[in-house]
This record gives structure tokens, sequence and C-alpha cells, in this order.
């Protein structure tokens, strides 16, 4: 079920994207400025070995990207508030569910110490057997809000895959088309090592100057 639906997503990404680009004209486009998340001043180089840092100390350029494309998208929008709210809703309930279970549970530790400390055994016997008649009751109430909560825990796992993947799907159409367009030159390449070649042949004719 989840690999139908992850095709479906696929597929629905794919015509969203075709959607969303205006039809093709014989003119040249300009090129597409690049994400803000991946302009050049964003970045820094701090070493020779070419290591990478994010200036804001963020590292998941993943999200990044997603943030920036949802701003400029409402369907985005109202789906990530959408979701925000459901979360928002979910958590409230069960933690007015587990903070119910707490407080009886808590009620029923405090309760038994009490009863243990009575010396009558035969009244001692009668209230642990209200108590536990009490506690089955309980357990019954909460066979049905059990159930829910497993579903909403299933459903909260499964919206969090399919967001991922849709993030990711979004993301990474994004990230090609700026691979694409923005292939450093070779020429520069070129350029640098015949610089490099060049300094090389300076140093051996000062080294064999020295040498001499």
């Amino acid at each position: 079920m989840k690999t139908h639906f992850f095709f479906s997503l696929v597929l629905s990404v794919g015509l969203y994207s075709c959607a969303t680009k205006p039809e093709s004209k014989k003119v040249e486009p300009a090129k597409q400025e690049p994400p803000k998340a991946l302009t050049k001043e964003n970045t820094v180089v701090e070493s020779l070995e070419s290591t990478f840092l994010r200036k804001d100390g963020k590292q998941n350029l993943l999200e990044e990207l997603y943030e920036e494309l949802s701003e400029k998208d409402e369907k985005l929008i109202a789906l990530n508030q959408t979701r925000q709210l459901i979360y928002k809703n979910s958590n409230e309930l069960l933690t007015e569910k587990v903070t119910y279970e707490n407080h009886s549970t808590r009620y029923y530790e405090s309760a038994l110490h009490q009863i243990k400390t009575i010396n009558d055994t035969v009244l001692q016997h009668q209230l642990l057997t209200k108590l536990s008649r009490s506690k089955q009751l309980l357990t019954q109430k909460l066979r049905s809000s059990n159930a829910y909560h497993v579903q909403i825990d299933a459903n909260t796992a499964l919206i969090n895959d399919t967001h991922t993947s849709l993030k990711f799907l979004l993301t990474l159409a994004l990230m090609e088309d700026y691979q694409k367009n923005n292939v450093p030159e070779n020429e520069k390449f070129s350029t640098i090592i015949k610089q490099q070649q060049q300094f090389l042949q300076r140093l051996d004719s000062l080294l064999k100057t020295i040498k001499n």
C-alpha cells in the first residue's frame, strides 16, 4: 500500500511541476536565478580542503530549499499550515489522555499504599477488591481511546513519511535545475591550472638560481 502511495506521490509531484511551468517558446529563456539557499553568499570556504559550512549554522539544505519553495507557493503554504494544525490538535489530545491516565495511576498507587496500612485484614481485603474493580473499569474505559491512540500514532508516522517524500521530490527537481544551470565552466579550471603551472615554473627557476 505504501509503495503504491509513493508512486502516486511521484506522479502527483511530476504533474504539479509540469503545471507550474510556462509553455515553452522558441526564444531562449534567461538564466534562472538559483534559490537563495544555493547562492555563493551563503557559503564560505573554511580551509584548503574545501570544507563548506553555512554561515547561519543550518545544515539541512533540503529543509532550507523546501522552506524557500513553500514561501512562494500558496498550495504548499496551506499544506504546511494544515499539517501543523493537525499535529497541534493531536498532540494536545494525546497529552490530555496521558495526563488522565497518569492521574489515575498516581491515585491507585497512593490508595494501595494507604489501604496496606489498615490493620483489619477483612476490611483491607474488601478495599483492595474495590480498588481492583475500579482499575478494571478504567481499563475498559480506555480500550477505545487506546485503539484511537495507536491509530493516531500510525497516521502521524505515515504523514511524516509522505511529507518527507514530497519535500524530497520537490527539492530534488529544484536542485537538479540548479545543477543544470550552474555547472562551473571548464575554461575557468584550465585558467587556474595554467596559472599554477606558470607559478611552478617560476619557483623552479628560483630554486635553480639558489642552487647555482
